[in-house]
């Protein structure tokens, strides 16, 4: 089992294909939207592949799906869409920035945009503690949190809002601003762990 479970976002997946088209290399768990309910499982390579399949819609659902499916024994989770494209390694990655930042309960890391859709979020230059106002442009994609803080604070994500949702946006800064509502402390890494290709996306 590895330390670090990545909880997905996809739509009308059939198989579990994207978890080699993302270059999963640790536990995951796809949060599917299709037209059925299925809980489908495979050994990736000594890690767990879950993909959880729900005729509902609306990414909000469909990470509050993915989060409680967590795994037991997972240290941390990282939030992920179907648009990336993992490196080699980013488990290490992942786990030696919080190694480093002991009092971190949550970490979010670059993404590398590939697409002619560049990405709000300003490139990290350095690690720091970030406030509240620093991650308004920020997504959720690459924000790796404790499970303990996550389960501890009862983390989810507000329904309402979201694609497929009743208000189009808005559920990533939400749900960052209730880590710091929750009196969680968030960190920022410049460590790249993915590239990002907006143009490729399911949503």
């Amino acid at each position: 089992m590895s330390k670090l479970q990545v909880l997905v976002t996809a739509m009308h997946q059939t198989d579990l294909s994207l978890y080699e088209k993302m270059n999963l290399q640790t536990d995951a768990v796809i949060g599917n939207q299709a037209d059925h309910c299925e809980l489908l499982r495979e050994n990736k390579n000594g890690c767990s592949a879950l993909m959880v399949t729900t005729p509902e819609r609306g990414t909000s659902k469909n990470r509050n799906a993915a989060i409680t499916h967590i795994a037991v024994g997972a240290e941390y989770v990282m939030f992920s869409d179907d648009d990336l494209r993992f490196y080699d390694g980013y488990e290490h990655i992942v786990c030696r920035a919080f190694a480093e930042n002991p009092n971190a309960d949550a970490i979010h890391f670059n993404l590398r945009s590939v697409s002619e859709r560049k990405i709000s979020m300003k490139p990290i230059a350095s690690v720091h503690r970030v406030n509240r106002r620093e991650v308004t442009s920020w997504g959720v994609c690459g924000l790796a949190i404790r499970t303990t803080a996550l389960q501890r604070c009862q983390l989810c994500f507000n329904e309402r809002f979201g694609p497929g949702a009743d208000f189009y946006c808005g559920e990533d800064t939400i749900f960052l601003q209730e880590l710091f509502k929750k009196g969680l402390r968030v960190y920022a890494s410049p460590a790249y762990i993915a590239d990002i290709d907006q143009d490729d996306s399911s949503w």
